[in-house]
């Protein structure tokens, strides 16, 4: 696994308390592969699919998951029990993920936001997001 550009060097006196807050939206329903509360991207696809949603949100989500399709990095599904979280200053794909949970808010769907600075043991990281297996450290959560 690739050193977290986070971390501070060798020797350095740089505080861990600057790590990056970590940002995950989840819904009330409950994933069973993780046991954790379900992201938006589940919810998203099921509402994009469901012939009885409106369809103007179901062209809208159409259109911001496409856009996830083509710009998030794909994660081998190998990380079973992991969740993803959105790194705070992962740029357009951080603007697009508040977007859709936007649509999911006005669609009726209750969403929290959950901020981390420490979302478990890491096993996969990129320029947008981690994947983690979740600890038992404590959480901040916001319902939106």
């Amino acid at each position: 696994m690739k050193t977290p550009a986070y971390w501070p060097e060798r020797g350095s006196t740089s505080s861990v308390t600057k790590r990056p807050w970590f940002v995950r939206f989840v819904t009330d329903d409950v994933d069973p592969r993780s046991g954790q509360y379900a992201g938006v991207f589940t919810i998203a696809y099921r509402l994009r699919d469901d012939p009885d949603s409106d369809a103007v949100t179901r062209d809208q989500l159409s259109a911001e998951l496409d856009w996830f399709k083509k710009h998030l990095p794909a994660v081998d599904p190998k990380y079973d029990g992991a969740v993803f979280f959105f790194k705070s200053d992962g740029g357009e794909c951080t603007r697009r993920i508040w977007e859709m949970t936007r649509l999911l808010v006005d669609a009726g769907i209750p969403i929290t936001l959950r901020k981390v600075r420490h979302p478990g043991l890491i096993v996969y990281e990129d320029e947008y997001q981690v994947a983690a297996i979740p600890s038992g450290r404590s959480r901040r959560a916001e319902r939106l």
